[in-house]
């Protein structure tokens, strides 16, 4: 033999017999564990056994079928060669085959945050199309987790945005007879004008006028209609075709306050607007409009003052 694990066994030819005679049960105990049933002989009554009329289980032998009275002849095949417990940290890494650890050999929730691979601060693990393990790259402040769909691993972006966004700070209408605003950016779907005071040196009607990077649209496209409510006179109602008609027919000392909302409806960048302002006590203005087609994205606008001259307030703008 190449060696032994532990003290070599001695073997001196000298065969253990255990003898008993039957009550009638089905077990007898040995005087020693043979290890496997193989490795003993079992006759009962003068008639040898097969193996597989009885079982042995440490130094239990399981024979059924002998009647009360009748010798039991168990006769050990030698000495049981028994291997020892392994010392601790006896075993290294290179005396274990590759592979030879399975996923069954490894019970659950066995592998502790210390046993896995460093990685990246911030990063994610996910799989990726292939199934296999892969890290997320760690995004920058106020980004989130936003999934690629089935097939990609997910990536951190910058949230979408969800609420309006502020222009910039107001415009003043203190001077001129047109009001001219530009640099809104492509993709705007609902505007929201802000009047806050917004006055002339002499009544008049205001109309708003809408353009892309081509220029102003005005004086086509347009049917919006308005109408101001007083206390003490009949309402007083305008429209037009060239621009959203603001009816107000006042000066400086009645600024307009409120707002017009205009919202796209269409890729051909039609648009509608609603506005509702107040004038002066018991006096308000309310009206509403449609464009056909700007014909592109709409980019800038004028506050058109009739040929007047606008005088106090200023407007601001709001967008998604």
């Amino acid at each position: 033999m190449a060696g032994y694990l532990g003290q070599k066994p001695a073997v001196n030819g000298i065969y253990t017999v255990d003898e008993f005679t039957s009550s009638g049960g089905t077990t007898y105990t040995l005087s020693r564990a043979p290890g496997s049933k193989n490795n003993i002989q079992v006759n009962a009554g003068g008639l040898a056994q097969y193996p597989s009329a009885y079982s042995v289980s440490g130094t239990t032998l399981t024979l059924s079928g002998v009647p009360s009275g009748q010798k039991v002849v168990v006769r050990h095949m030698g000495e049981t060669i028994l291997y020892p417990n392994l010392d601790d940290n006896i075993v290294t890494s290179a005396k274990i085959a590759a592979g030879a650890v399975g996923t069954t050999d490894i019970a659950d929730d066995a592998v502790s945050l210390a046993k896995m691979a460093p990685g990246t601060d911030g990063n994610i693990i996910t799989y990726d199309a292939s199934g296999n393990p892969a890290a997320v790259a760690t995004g920058t402040a106020g980004q989130i987790l936003t999934s690629a769909g089935a097939g990609a691993p997910p990536t951190f972006a910058d949230a979408a945005g969800g609420g309006f966004t502020l222009k910039g700070s107001p415009v003043a209408t203190t001077s001129g007879t047109n009001i001219d605003v530009s640099g809104f950016p492509a993709g705007i779907s609902v505007l929201v004008i802000g009047f806050m005071g917004v006055g002339f040196a002499a009544k008049c009607t205001m109309n708003v006028h809408m353009g892309t990077a081509s220029g102003l649209v005005d004086g086509s496209g347009y049917m919006s209609g308005s109408v101001q409510l007083r206390e003490s006179a009949n309402p007083d109602a305008v429209d037009s075709t060239s621009g959203f008609l603001i009816n107000e027919h006042h000066t400086s000392n009645a600024p307009i306050h409120g707002q017009m909302i205009i919202t796209r409806m269409n890729t051909s960048h039609a648009w509608t607007a609603s506005y509702s302002m107040y004038l002066h006590t018991y006096e308000v203005v309310v009206g509403g409009g449609y464009h056909s087609g700007l014909g592109g994205e709409f980019t800038q606008l004028r506050l058109r003052g009739g040929g007047n001259t606008f005088n106090a307030g200023s407007v601001n703008f709001a967008y998604i």
